[in-house]
């Protein structure tokens, strides 16, 4: 699955996801031990992501 990542300085970052679970991802987000996230091929700040989204295919 394909999702779009927004930053809080409005930087968009599309990346793929084979496995996409939101309740998993937010669970990651939320746990104050963890600074860094991998979304798909991409390695984060989590304290840099505003919205992560699913794209909708056409």
């Amino acid at each position: 699955m394909t999702v779009q990542i927004i930053l809080h300085d409005n930087t968009t970052i599309t990346a793929e996801m084979t496995d996409y679970n939101a309740t998993e991802l937010a669970a990651k987000l939320n746990d104050p031990k963890i600074l860094m996230v991998a979304i798909g091929n991409i390695v984060i700040n989590k304290q840099s992501v505003k919205l992560i989204a699913p794209v909708q295919q056409q």
